[in-house]
């Protein structure tokens, strides 16, 4: 007591003593946020904000973002590039939450949302303004909570001064993936069973609503890349009209086109920096010749260049 009276820290205040507790103290301790609950939200709160952000009412129950945001303060604080999942996801309240922590202290957390596929009853509100599953309330929720939070931060930067420092936009982006069955069908046979006519059947297996995209992602766990990197499409210029995506700024090459010419395979092999991996389709390929042209372009293009490049045909 007489340390802390020595230092500032005790203060007397009609007939009581009060100790001095300052913020930079808490960070250090990592007490930054209460774990009083009651100004954390409620959810009828949470549902006229929600109903406002959406245009109109859309989910019943939603959480508070407040009471998010407060978990997130306890959790992350210091931690400005974890991660957060949430598998009961509803409207995507966390979604949000992460995205409005980001913007207030520059963070770079990053949110997975799981939910189940589940429909909406068709006397449902949501479902007379357009919504059939929750997820897609969830999609919605997102697009709009980040599109207004970088509006609240682009305002609040033109009112800045000469010297004000502008607030930077947190990442609001997301991509939505789904669990499904695989995009190739199952042929497999007994030797005994196979004929010509069945090899030619089985040259391409790839089931016909699935889209590039679709092959893509689904061959990503195979190169071990991860869900959200980078992925940008080219298709101009030196691939001449034809369609690649560029995973990682050239860690893998993938095109997913039938009968690709030769010329486009030349591009591949010349593409730099190098890519770590290139991926095409059988239809990409239709013959064993054209297979073997494939394979013997990319190794004469390793001969002039230190480094390799695995192929991989799905």
């Amino acid at each position: 007591m007489r340390e802390k009276y020595e230092n500032g820290l005790i203060v007397k205040s009609a007939n009581s003593l009060y100790q001095k507790y300052y913020r930079s103290d808490a960070a250090k301790s990592r007490r930054t946020a209460t774990t009083w609950w009651d100004d954390a939200g409620l959810t009828s709160s949470a549902t006229t904000q929600l109903k406002k952000l959406m245009g109109g009412p859309s989910f019943d129950t939603p959480k508070p973002v407040k009471l998010i945001q407060r978990m997130l303060q306890l959790i992350t604080n210091d931690d400005k590039q974890a991660k957060i999942l949430d598998f009961f996801s509803g409207s995507a309240t966390t979604a949000e939450a992460v995205m409005k922590m980001n913007s207030m202290d520059g963070g770079n957390r990053q949110f997975i949302m799981v939910q189940l596929k589940e429909y909406i009853p068709q006397k449902n509100d949501a479902y007379l303004a357009g919504y059939r599953t929750i997820c897609e309330i969830g999609e919605e929720r997102i697009r709009r909570a980040g599109e207004k939070i970088k509006a609240e931060i682009e305002a609040e930067n033109s009112q800045l001064t000469l010297n004000g420092t502008p607030k930077k936009v947190p990442d609001i982006g997301f991509r939505v993936l789904r669990v499904d069955d695989s995009n190739y069908e199952d042929r497999r046979k007994n030797v005994g069973t196979y004929s010509q006519d069945n090899l030619d059947f089985d040259v391409d297996i790839t089931k016909s609503n699935r889209s590039d995209l679709d092959l893509l992602f689904e061959a990503l766990p195979k190169f071990q890349l991860q869900y959200d990197a980078k992925i940008d499409t080219l298709s101009g210029g030196e691939f001449d009209g034809h369609t690649v995506y560029n995973v990682n700024d050239g860690q893998l090459l993938a095109c997913f086109e039938p009968d690709i010419p030769e010329s486009l395979i030349r591009a591949l092999a010349a593409f730099r920096p190098r890519p770590s991996y290139v991926l095409v389709s059988e239809r990409s390929l239709p013959d064993s010749a054209a297979c073997t042209n494939f394979v013997e372009i990319f190794k004469q293009s390793a001969d002039s260049v230190s480094g390799g490049t695995q192929i991989r045909i799905i």
